[in-house]
């Protein structure tokens, strides 16, 4: 296969993943909300996984540390996070959604569908189910 910028993986994947944050954030700015795509991102994985470290955060949003710092200052200073030190490890904080931050995710997943819906349109069921898992297994050849 020859290489072909249009049909590019990294290029479709990367303008995907603009778009659907650049759309995600016209969304969330027209509800009043003060959070970008990147932050969330971090409040989505908070809220499925309850507490994890900054580590595991930029492990799951492969973000390197001073990216995964800024968004987590910056939520903490909205009160939608809380940072803890680690009781089990010292060297590591613990971070966790408060009360405040589990209702911004709640009035933000309607508009996240939205999103999807919009860049799901005009594929079937059985379409975005393939789509899933072959970008899944991509994913995982790259691991």
């Amino acid at each position: 296969m020859d290489y072909c910028y249009d049909k590019s993986l990294g290029n479709i994947t990367r303008m995907i993943s603009k778009a659907l944050g650049k759309r995600l954030e016209e969304k969330i700015l027209k509800e009043k909300l003060d959070v970008s795509a990147e932050q969330w991102s971090a409040l989505s994985l908070l809220y499925q996984k309850k507490v994890l470290t900054q580590v595991q955060i930029g492990a799951y949003l492969s973000l390197d540390k001073v990216r995964v710092l800024r968004i987590v200052s910056r939520l903490e200073e909205q009160k939608l996070v809380l940072r803890q030190i680690s009781k089990t490890d010292k060297r590591f904080n613990d971070v966790r959604l408060t009360k405040k931050g589990k209702e911004i995710y709640h009035t933000i997943v309607p508009l996240a569908l939205e999103v999807h819906d919009e860049a799901l349109a005009g594929l079937t069921e059985n379409d975005t189910d393939l789509l899933i898992d072959l970008l899944n297994r991509m994913k995982e050849n790259l691991q």
